[in-house]
């Protein structure tokens, strides 16, 4: 099988410059939609390497790029390695990335493999590769193909992919706000309590503005990670990587002149916010072929939107997402999640937008969306994400163990 591979010319090697030492290799063949599944297990002698070879098609059956990616052939990963002497270099990374010039050069779209181990999977990961299809190695025992791996010490097997048309969709999917829409600009007021004399004052929700950015991100790490179901379930708090790259998201998606903020009036005290972003549906198929690509919570926030389905059940191409809503700890109580949740509908109305949603993790938020009037589209509860895939636990979780995926009736423009 090694040598039917490198005979077809394909196959890539790494050397340092001025050595011919092999550092590592990718052995790479092509596989064609035209050509079924099933030839290498003939060709394997001992059990043990038919067995694998058996997984490996069942994998790429899974994974159907031929339909999923509209391909009628592609450049397929035999075998990715190392050597010892140059692991932790990150050749695997880019003996991985090496394939993108490859694959221009010969015309084809699409690269897969079988990534069996962590290393090659973090390395895939690493080089931009999406997650297709991920089985832990436990349950190919118990069902089809019914192979038993006894004592392997990592938990999964993932078929991923590179697919060069939809980095290019990627790049495109682009919004900014018109200039016909002023900025900044105020979007909704109301009456509510005010926490400290218990008087009835006015409020103003507008658009937050740049000066208030590094505020705000701070205000997400320190009150909103601090308090997310989810969040809390995995220690996020203390994971200052992870907060680091948050706080980054969190200044990007308020560059974006999306977001909104709530004062008192004549007061420049936040009361709360909503960070908000535009999705659209070529982007979000993407997103939810790169799921690996993303921190656990990110995955969950994915299989909630793809279950949706709100490209299709409400017949848009791209409509408001919130990324986060927080009010802070004085005012809640008065109402101010529920108002930055009905301020979104003028604000789309000005925006050309007739649909907005949002993943709500905690009861508190979910109550706010029911009273703005949003409708429940997705139910989950936090224990099925360990049994079925993406296979994530949240333990400890104290409060309903449940997850909404919710989306605003669609508006009609007038």
């Amino acid at each position: 099988m090694w040598k039917e591979g490198l005979s077809q010319k394909l196959t890539i090697v790494c050397y340092k410059e001025g050595s011919s030492e092999i550092c590592g290799l990718n052995c790479l063949d092509m596989n064609f939609k035209s050509v079924p599944l099933g030839g290498h297990e003939n060709q394997a002698k001992g059990k043990g390497a038919r067995d694998i070879s058996v997984v490996f098609d069942f994998l790429k059956k899974k994974a159907d790029v031929y339909n999923r990616y509209n391909v009628d052939q592609y450049l397929h990963g035999l075998g990715l390695l190392t050597l010892p002497k140059y692991r932790g270099c990150g050749i695997g990374t880019e003996l991985l990335k090496a394939r993108i010039p490859l694959m221009k050069a010969l015309g084809l779209t699409l690269t897969g493999t079988v990534f069996s181990a962590p290393g090659s999977q973090g390395a895939a990961r690493k080089a931009g590769f999406s997650e297709d299809v991920v089985i832990p190695y436990e349950t190919l025992g118990k069902e089809e193909p019914f192979i038993e791996f006894p004592n392997i010490t990592w938990p999964v097997v993932k078929f991923m992919c590179y697919h060069l048309n939809c980095v290019k969709v990627r790049k495109k999917m682009k919004w900014e706000r018109p200039d016909s829409v002023a900025f900044p600009q105020i979007w909704w007021r109301f009456s509510a309590k005010d926490p400290v004399s218990g008087q009835i004052v006015n409020y103003r929700i507008e658009d937050l503005t740049e000066d208030r950015y590094d505020e705000v991100a701070g205000l997400m790490v320190e009150h909103f990670v601090a308090g997310e179901p989810m969040s809390i379930s995995l220690g996020t708090i203390n994971d200052k990587e992870s907060l680091k790259k948050m706080r980054h998201m969190y200044k990007e998606i308020m560059d974006k002149k999306l977001s909104i903020v709530c004062y008192k009036e004549n007061s420049n005290e936040i009361c709360g916010f909503n960070l908000l972003e535009i999705l659209f549906r070529a982007e979000d198929e993407i997103q939810q072929n790169q799921l690996e690509n993303k921190r656990k919570i990110a995955v969950v926030f994915e299989i909630l939107k793809k279950k949706a389905d709100v490209y299709n059940r409400y017949s848009v191409d791209k409509y408001v997402f919130g990324r986060g809503l927080l009010t802070l700890p004085k005012y809640r109580g008065c109402g101010i999640a529920t108002e930055l949740l009905k301020a979104r509908i003028p604000f789309m109305k000005a925006l050309g937008f007739t649909l907005t949603g949002t993943v709500f993790s905690a009861p508190g938020s979910q109550g706010a969306a029911k009273k703005a009037g949003y409708t429940e589209d997705v139910v989950m509860t936090y224990e099925s994400f360990a049994k079925e895939k993406p296979f994530i636990e949240f333990p400890n979780i104290s409060w309903p163990f449940i997850i909404k995926r919710y989306a605003a009736a669609k508006i009609v423009i007038v």
